[in-house]
């Protein structure tokens, strides 16, 4: 479905990650161009892409730090970037970022208070 909405869902997902961010003293930024226009996409997938690279971005910055994100039209394409202050990703574990179900360490210990919608369950009978 046609959507104009580079402004409106960003700052929608932002509200909803600003108190993750907030706890560990982080500001998230936004860059959106004025006239970003329409995009033909999946609403649903689009919000989770923009959670989880927001989230990604929140759970892996140094505290104190900033993320940006950035909306823009490139041609006939709308361009979302999601930028952090983080150490990064090791350059040996990148193959690893697009295969399912498959995950790389990162710099420190996760904590579960930072994992905003994560219900700890235990498969039962």
């Amino acid at each position: 479905m046609p959507t104009g909405f580079g402004l409106l869902i960003v700052r929608e997902i932002v509200e909803v990650m600003r108190p993750v961010a907030n706890h560990k003293g982080i500001t998230i930024i936004t860059d959106i161009e004025p006239d970003v226009g329409t995009i033909e996409a999946d609403i649903g997938k689009l919000k989770q892409i923009l959670y989880n690279l927001i989230g990604n971005a929140s759970k892996f910055s140094n505290d104190g730090g900033n993320i940006t994100i950035r909306v823009r039209t490139a041609e006939k394409f709308m361009q979302f970037e999601v930028e952090d202050q983080g150490t990064g990703i090791k350059e040996e574990d990148l193959p690893k970022l697009f295969k399912p179900f498959s995950q790389v360490s990162g710099p420190r210990k996760r904590s579960m208070k930072h994992r905003p919608g994560f219900i700890p369950c235990q498969e039962t009978g």
